[in-house]
């Protein structure tokens, strides 16, 4: 925000959309977040790996394991 800010600014230019900078000056910060890192595997976490059914795929015969349930194949 500090640089949309920067450029509104010095140079009249909007960089951002209004309405996204008001939602973002809004927004707080959050006690417990994901830190120290640029994203989240979701996958390093075995507990959402068995909730989400994930099969790996260093698993031998793979296609086996996973059931398709959508009729229409061509989407």
């Amino acid at each position: 925000m500090s640089e949309y800010y920067n450029i509104k600014n010095r140079y009249g230019l909007e960089i951002e959309d209004i309405e996204v900078i008001q939602k973002l000056e809004k927004t707080k910060i959050p006690e417990r977040c994901v830190q120290g890192t640029p994203w989240y595997s979701i996958l390093a976490n075995h507990d959402y790996i068995e909730r989400f059914n994930y099969v790996s795929a260093m698993i031998p015969e793979r296609t086996e394991f996973i059931k398709d349930l959508n009729e229409d194949k061509n989407v």
